[in-house]
């Protein structure tokens, strides 16, 4: 729920979002990731955005040690069987390969290998990590330092959401200089963790250190609310021109690298 402090920053809903936005970052991926259940919750999730003026969505499953996931090649594999559903029809050209790296010894051995999947397919750079949410490890800047090293951009999902952070966020600062990109999740602006998440994150879109954000969405209910109420939040604390940014000018740029 909006609480009474939040009513009073929250913009007037209705306003229309900007047409070419790219999510970079939603669980979409039925029977492999803890999102959509089904083709036609994937295809729910796909005409929430293309409502609010989506393009593009990438499917970003959890990739981890224990989890379903765990080569690039099956991420791929799976993602051409969904996009082959027929109850996606016309939207499955909205559909493009990523993933979510739980930074555990299965993401440092790919990392060695070389064989990480980037927001956008390979041929790309930039890769989505995350960590746990109760305690950033010590090896973080090493982390960064590595994949960069090796010719990745890391990208650290959700920020606020981190303990540490929501407590602190001015650590977002820190992150940046130990060379992580940061995007932060349109959920977070609609409520979905909680005030202090939320605040976390407007702390960072004020400060200018967030570089895009994302749906993170894992429903068609919890897609629609990141399209619609995320955005009128992050319209309402930086206004069109930033908000393009972080809609579609930084994640087409992701897609364009080569």
């Amino acid at each position: 729920m909006w609480g009474r402090k939040d009513k009073k920053q929250r913009p007037e809903a209705g306003a229309q979002p900007l047409s070419g936005a790219i999510d970079l970052h939603a669980h979409i991926l039925p029977g492999k990731d803890d999102g959509a259940e089904n083709a036609e919750e994937v295809a729910g999730i796909l005409r929430a955005a293309r409502s609010s003026g989506y393009l593009l969505v990438a499917a970003t499953p959890h990739v981890m040690a224990e989890g379903v996931l765990k080569e690039r090649v099956d991420i791929l594999q799976a993602l051409e069987e969904l996009k082959s559903d027929p109850a996606l029809g016309d939207l499955a050209p909205m559909l493009v390969p990523g993933a979510e790296y739980y930074m555990d010894e299965a993401f440092f051995s790919a990392l060695e290998r070389g064989d990480l999947l980037p927001l956008g397919g390979v041929g790309r750079r930039h890769v989505l990590v995350e960590v746990s949410m109760m305690g950033m490890p010590n090896f973080m800047p090493d982390a960064a330092f590595k994949m960069r090293v090796k010719g990745w951009t890391p990208v650290l999902a959700h920020p606020e959401r981190y303990m540490e952070v929501t407590e602190r966020p001015e650590r977002m600062s820190e992150l940046k200089e130990m060379g992580y990109l940061l995007q932060g999740n349109l959920s977070s602006l609609a409520g979905a963790h909680g005030r202090h998440v939320r605040r976390a994150l407007e702390a960072g879109l004020k400060q200018g250190l967030i570089d895009y954000l994302a749906s993170d969405a894992h429903s068609p209910r919890g897609g629609e609310r990141a399209y619609n109420e995320g955005i009128d939040y992050a319209r309402g604390i930086v206004g069109d021109k930033e908000l393009r940014r972080l809609l579609i000018e930084f994640p087409s740029g992701i897609l364009a690298e080569q």
